[in-house]
């Protein structure tokens, strides 16, 4: 996203904004000279600070600690771009470990201890140290200009002040053909980590198997949970119904689309927009998604909700598309029509240009 916005910027805009991307991000084999920006890679302290001080407004995707230092102490115009939970959790991801379950806020509601020992499988001075900064991150964003979040779902979990709601934005691809698939195909894209849900999908694969002969799931992804449900798969005895495709060439991903019905995200952690959920609605396709959190805020009427975790609640979900397969057909015009509206790279360009004229135009309000 901090790339599509640099480019965005950097192209013809009303006002003109020069860009310049600092990063710590190596070029692995990409021709910086070809970007429409300037790119400064893994700067250290001095030439990021000579930086700051050229600015007339920082943006710092995330809450990033030298950048906001320099910036502060500058004073100048900053706006952070929360794209996890750093400002309120100290692991970034809101999720308790080792149970791997959805953390319900101990560090906002100061159970401290419960924070260390959730992340001290590395060590507890490790896990100390990450609690520390979150102090020093939250600090921070108390006194930037704004506060920028792709959901209010996400501003009410930072409950930050001088928070903007600003949803990420994509190109709009070519769309895939109208749903027309046989037999319905549920389409999983992102890492198989156990964050992600897989467990609970494959365990309503199961629960619709004995009823349903003719759907398919295809699992586009890859990692390091992949030969553990793999097994799993074979022990539920689904093989006949769950395809694992790995990691996907651009073509063959496109294809994926095309060949898909309805987009499953069975996420247990923390998802502060879900990027696979608006692209899916760009494709025409709705999606399944847990009630009541970012994701279900991006779908909005063009998807389905289940309590998050919940078999039961999945497997229903997916059996209203198999009982009814005109339903896809329907919620997917409607998820093309809000994605273009609300999750456009051109709309989420214009809101952050238009954002950094106001700061800078208003340095009082540091």
């Amino acid at each position: 996203m901090t790339q599509s916005l640099a480019r965005g910027l950097a192209a013809d805009t009303s006002p003109r904004i020069d860009v310049t991307l600092a990063t710590m991000t190596p070029a692995n084999g990409m021709d910086d000279a070809a970007l429409p920006y300037r790119v400064v890679r893994r700067p250290g302290a001095a030439a990021l600070l000579r930086l700051v001080m050229k600015s007339d407004v920082v943006h710092v995707a995330g809450p990033c600690l030298l950048p906001l230092a320099f910036s502060l102490m500058l004073r100048k115009p900053v706006v952070v771009e929360h794209h996890g939970f750093q400002a309120v959790c100290p692991n970034g991801q809101l999720l308790h470990q080792p149970d791997c379950v959805p953390c319900p806020g101990y560090f906002m509601v100061g159970r401290h201890l419960e924070c260390i020992r959730c992340n001290a499988v590395d060590g507890r001075r490790l896990s100390a140290r990450m609690w520390l900064l979150t102090f020093v991150r939250r600090a921070f964003c108390t006194r930037v200009a704004c506060n920028i979040v792709p959901t209010d779902w996400l501003g009410a979990e930072v409950c930050l002040p001088r928070t903007k709601t600003i949803p990420h934005g994509l190109l709009s691809p070519v769309p895939a053909p109208p749903t027309a698939v046989c037999p319905t195909t549920f389409l999983f894209v992102g890492r198989l980590v156990s964050t992600k849900g897989i467990q609970i999908l494959l365990q309503a694969v199961r629960r619709l198997r004995d009823t349903v002969a003719s759907f398919r799931v295809n699992l586009v992804g890859d990692g390091p949970e992949r030969a553990a449900l793999e097994e799993t798969a074979r022990g539920l005895g689904i093989t006949d119904h769950v395809f694992f495709s790995g990691s996907l060439s651009d073509r063959a991903f496109r294809d994926a689309w095309a060949a898909s019905t309805v987009l499953v995200v069975p996420s247990v952690g923390g998802e502060v927009f879900g990027l696979v959920v608006a692209e899916a609605m760009l494709h025409s396709r709705p999606a399944i998604v847990p009630a009541g959190g970012a994701l279900a805020e991006v779908a909005g009427p063009a998807g389905l909700t289940f309590p998050a975790g919940d078999v039961a609640g999945l497997a229903d979900c997916m059996r209203r598309f198999l009982d009814q397969p005109e339903l896809a057909e329907l919620l997917g015009r409607i998820a093309r029509e809000r994605a273009h509206r609300i999750f456009a790279e051109d709309i989420m360009v214009k809101q952050h240009a238009f954002l950094y004229v106001e700061i800078a135009s208003a340095p009082q309000a540091l």
